[in-house]
């Protein structure tokens, strides 16, 4: 585990447990008096009493640093695991990446379940940020690390996509009762099809909603990227198992080699 690890290493640590009765000054306390947090909560949880703002504000005052890891499984820890890739490696393909992506004017982009989407660009004015997992003093990241990405036009997206899985915010579950399927108008879901995985969608952006100045920014594509560690996981743990079987945390397979992802949102 990691806590054998780290006592192995010979490094001190403290473990918090958030529930609803955790008290956010005390959090907050023990993140200014330790280099390193590592988050392994999910912040969109429900009955979680700690403010995320309020909680990066504290890493940014303490000038800690602060993994977020929500999901993140010992397997992404283990010899061959996400978090053990090669930094060298990651670091040349995502430079690769960046000199292909640089004058990239948008995409067109398709699946074999039924995707096609057309998604503009804005090269010159926006740039391509590379992830690599390095947290630097008073900043926080989501590790594994392994993406490079954009904020494309947000009035140009315009198509279908075609969701074969859910993100874990949404549903933990490994797959989906019928494809989702996301009609995008001028860069916004305005309409989501399918079962009941569809329905829950739904509802869950329905929540999300009633927590935004602007309602509506829960359906804007707000984020393009691309996936460059090669040894991260796709999202469903077993590819014979049932739809309702938990999935790998969407923090790791976001970062896979060879796939690429859309976010929805606030850029």
């Amino acid at each position: 585990t990691l806590q054998t690890a780290l006592t192995q290493l010979g490094y001190k640590y403290k473990e918090i447990v958030v529930t609803d009765k955790t008290s956010q000054k005390k959090v907050f306390a023990e993140v200014g008096k330790h280099e390193v947090v590592w988050a392994s909560w999910n912040a969109d949880a429900e009955n979680t009493p700690v403010d995320w703002d309020e909680l990066v504000e504290a890493v940014e005052k303490s000038n800690s640093r602060m993994c977020y890891s929500p999901g993140v499984k010992q397997e992404s820890l283990d010899d061959g695991g996400a978090l053990t890739e090669s930094r060298e490696e990651m670091d040349y393909r995502l430079g690769k990446m960046e000199e292909r992506l640089h004058d990239a004017a948008g995409f067109h982009i398709k699946s074999s379940y039924g995707t096609d989407l057309l998604v503009e660009l804005k090269p010159g004015e926006r740039r391509w940020f590379k992830d690599s997992g390095v947290i630097t003093p008073g900043k926080w990241d989501n590790l594994p690390g392994g993406e490079i990405f954009t904020t494309p036009n947000e009035d140009r997206i315009n198509g279908i996509l075609v969701l074969p899985v859910l993100s874990d915010e949404v549903t933990r579950n490994q797959g989906v009762d019928e494809f989702v399927h996301l009609t995008i108008r001028n860069g916004k879901i305005a309409k989501i099809d399918g079962g009941k995985s569809a329905d829950q969608l739904r509802k869950y952006l329905e929540k999300a909603s009633k927590d935004e100045d602007d309602p509506l920014s829960v359906l804007r594509c707000a984020e393009i990227a691309f996936g460059a560690n090669s040894r991260a996981r796709t999202v469903v743990s077993k590819s014979e198992g049932s739809y309702q079987a938990f999935t790998n945390p969407t923090v790791e397979t976001e970062k896979r080699l060879g796939t690429m992802h859309i976010a929805f949102g606030s850029s």
